[in-house]
């Protein structure tokens, strides 16, 4: 099937999964769009994405309160590190 035969397509960027991410059950849908929405956004090792918040509710469609939980449950998996630095807000 060809691209133009599934609908307009916004972004074509590709992200880079690790195998062992498919032996992550307790991850939720929503959780894994925001997780490969966070490493369409990283280096090619998977280090230094920093969207906001907004931004990665509004790619994945979702609510920031939503983002901003999923955020949470992937850190306390270790799947991500988040950064927090001073002075700015979460949003």
């Amino acid at each position: 099937m060809a691209v133009s035969e599934i609908g307009p397509i916004l972004d074509l960027r590709w992200a880079k999964l690790p195998i062992g991410l498919a032996m992550r059950h307790e991850l939720s849908a929503r959780d894994w769009r925001v997780l490969i929405f966070l490493l369409s956004h990283a280096n090619a090792r998977g280090e230094n994405a920093y969207p906001s918040m907004a931004t990665i509710a509004l790619g994945v469609g979702i609510d920031k309160a939503d983002a901003s939980r999923s955020m949470k449950r992937l850190e306390t998996f270790k799947l991500i590190e988040m950064e927090r630095r001073p002075g700015r807000s979460a949003t």
